[in-house]
């Protein structure tokens, strides 16, 4: 029994060694991880556009960082494809994204969102998380979500998109009609209801197309 455990443990031991990746290895796995993405072309949609600019940037700096001694690839060096905002993992989470690309790889998605109407100006008092409306249709949704390289999500990244992109769904799945809303300075009759909004192109939690159920309260004509 003895000698069986022995030979178990120090297969254990051998198998846990052999996953222990220096971090150029790190670095060149997390390269051939991108390397898979095909780069996108001047008709691809905006978020498949982000989605190569946020891996080519957050890559390219696990490249930099864990192995800079080498030459960038040729998948690494190349021109982003669009203009956009991507922020800088710190040095604490930057060796746990690389890792987490190496192993994991890339599966681009969506978990969050802050909307707003084009045209509508905020009223401060009512709560952040409300989206807030004009009676003036069609509605014209913008916002930011947030967005993540694969299911670890250990650093999100912003995506911002517009309703000239074309596509982004506002359908009400409950009417707004007068309810009491609790404000700053105490409650008020407001017309509320519950839309579902869909973004094109965007990847969601589960596979499919992100979309968000949000409240919404008119504030203007």
């Amino acid at each position: 029994m003895s000698l069986i455990f022995f030979v178990v443990s120090s297969l254990l031991v051998s198998s846990s060694l052999g996953m222990a990746m220096t971090p150029a290895e790190i670095s060149n796995r997390a390269a051939k991880e991108f390397s898979k993405l095909s780069r996108p072309s001047a008709s691809s949609n905006a978020f498949e556009k982000w989605v190569y600019n946020t891996a080519l940037l957050t890559v390219g700096h696990c490249w930099r960082s864990l192995n800079s001694g080498s030459p960038v690839p040729d998948a690494l060096n190349q021109e982003l494809v669009s203009s956009g905002s991507w922020r800088m993992p710190s040095d604490k989470k930057n060796m746990k994204i690389c890792r987490s690309i190496a192993d994991q790889g890339l599966s681009p998605h969506c978990s969050g969102a802050f909307f707003w109407a084009k045209g509508v100006s905020r009223r401060e008092d009512l709560p952040r998380g409300y989206l807030q409306l004009s009676r003036v249709e069609p509605i014209e949704i913008e916002g930011v979500l947030t967005c993540y390289l694969n299911s670890d999500r250990l650093d999100s990244q912003p995506y911002s998109f517009s309703y000239l992109q074309g596509g982004v769904a506002a359908v009400w799945k409950t009417a707004p009609r007068l309810q009491m809303i609790q404000l700053r300075a105490g409650p008020q009759k407001l017309e509320s209801g519950v839309l579902k909004v869909t973004i094109p192109h965007v990847i969601g939690v589960d596979g499919g197309q992100y979309s968000a159920i949000v409240r919404a309260v008119i504030v203007s004509d």
